[in-house]
């Protein structure tokens, strides 16, 4: 079970927060996200400018910090996170201003004013390190930045672009390299390069960096660069409803353990190799989705399930991290509850044991099925659906959405109507109807999310794994 961070460390991790405030445009096309439609559009689309920090892809997934405190935001809206890759923050800067997009993940330093954006104060700093090829092998530890002068000198030294924003990149220019090459090269094949001796430095952000040290083991970070460059998220001119929805979100969600965990992750030492050795190993015939497939697998059939439905409950329940544990106390891979440990007499230590933890999940899994009686016919896409929603919001209030939808004259066995009333229950006019029992749901979206992506990835490894 991770430590609890200190006062003075969740201070630092605080400020370094990818997405921690909006900007507010000021010129052209002014006007307010409908969140109602956002919602009902069931996406929140971000443009990213993909060569600079905060996102990237491997093996086809996508990951990042920046990225993943969006993904986080998209949960909570209760929508899919679509991602609009560019290669220039211009290019993105365009989508927004055309309506394409919601927001624009981006750096400050890269956003053409023109006297129409007002940048309030920076939203994510990252600090940028020197890594080195395996045949360059500095005798001591360097100190200072006049002390690579002497190293760098007479190799071939690439900065990514993100880098020129920098402070430090004007002393780098004046005290190290004037001959350095920027590159506008996705980072991942700058690292292939370092590996294979085309280039003998590299100065990349540090989260790219812990990357490229996972991939190839051989680069050697050498140097630690002391200013740091900072990053917000833009809106459209005027939208002070998408500005004070995502800013009331991200103070809460800071305080999170979820908030820590992605930090130590992308910033911790070493951890995002440990996390991409668990999530992101290629699927395809004979290749593992996680490294607990055999426990999955096991339990799964005793309980007469299909494995790849419970990895993808994994999946977006804990990312296969058996020691993850929520504000709410739900631990392990399946994210069980301590009651629901209990009620099926096993600790709540125990749910931090993997095997242990999906065989409680999966005793949890079937009891629901099996109360909710299901009139014959009913899909297994309804069914699933209904029962995933059951085991991320609570039995009770999908008892209530489908008595309502039964009042109301709809099939409580359809997912589509289900769903329906679940969001309905936000609304006084359901809460508080004679036909629910367990009060008003704010969780809806939430929910809802939560079952479209398992149903996602489980028809993802249905075609991949068989």
């Amino acid at each position: 079970m991770r430590k609890k961070l200190s006062t003075i460390t969740l201070i630092v991790i605080l400020i370094a927060i990818s997405v921690v405030s909006i900007v507010k445009l000021t010129g052209r096309g002014d006007r307010a996200t409908d969140m109602a439609a956002l919602k009902e559009r069931g996406e929140l689309r971000v443009a990213i400018n993909v060569n600079l920090p905060g996102y990237f892809t491997f093996n086809g997934e996508a990951f990042g910090f920046q990225h993943d405190v969006l993904e986080e935001y998209a949960d909570a809206l209760g929508v899919d996170l679509k991602i609009l890759p560019e290669k220039s923050t211009e290019g993105a800067m365009a989508l927004l201003d055309a309506g394409e997009v919601d927001m624009v993940a981006t750096m400050p330093g890269y956003v053409d004013l023109q006297g129409r954006i007002n940048l309030s104060s920076p939203a994510y700093n990252t600090g940028y390190v020197l890594l080195s090829s395996s045949r360059i092998d500095p005798a001591a530890a360097l100190p200072s930045l006049d002390s690579l002068r002497g190293i760098v000198e007479g190799h071939s030294v690439v900065l990514t672009r993100a880098f020129t924003s920098t402070r430090i990149y004007e002393r780098w220019l004046d005290r190290v390299s004037s001959n350095s090459a920027i590159s506008y090269d996705n980072t991942i094949d700058l690292f292939r390069s370092l590996d294979n001796g085309d280039i003998d430095f590299l100065v990349c952000d540090r989260m790219e960096a812990q990357l490229g040290r996972y991939l190839y083991p051989s680069a050697r970070q050498v140097y630690t660069f002391d200013e740091s460059l900072s990053a917000a998220v833009v809106v459209r001119g005027g939208d002070i409803v998408l500005q004070e929805s995502f800013n009331g979100w991200v103070s809460d969600f800071m305080a999170t353990d979820r908030f820590a965990a992605l930090h130590d992750i992308y910033y911790g030492d070493n951890v995002i190799g440990h996390y991409m050795d668990e999530v992101s190993e290629p699927i395809s015939d004979g290749v593992v989705i996680s490294k607990y497939d055999d426990i999955i697998k096991r339990a799964s059939m005793k309980a007469g399930r299909d494995w790849r439905l419970v990895s993808a409950i994994a999946y977006n329940e804990s990312r296969f991290k058996p020691d993850v544990v929520s504000p709410k106390g739900a631990t392990g891979i399946m994210q069980v509850m301590p009651s629901i440990a209990r009620a099926f007499g096993r600790s709540a230590d125990q749910m931090t044991d993997a095997e242990i933890n999906v065989e409680t999940a999966l005793k949890l899994i079937n009891k629901i099925e099996s109360s909710l009686k299901f009139a014959p016919g009913t899909s297994e896409y309804d069914r699933l659906c209904i029962v995933l929603a059951c085991y991320n919001g609570g039995i009770g209030h999908v008892l209530d959405a489908r008595r309502l939808a039964v009042k109301y004259g709809e099939n409580p066995d359809l997912w589509s109507s289900v769903s329906k009333y679940l969001v309905k229950k936000s609304e006084a006019e359901y809460y508080n109807d004679e036909a629910v029992t367990s009060g008003r749901f704010l969780g809806s979206n939430e929910t809802c999310s939560f079952v479209s992506k398992v149903m996602q990835r489980f028809a993802h490894y249905r075609s991949k794994v068989k």
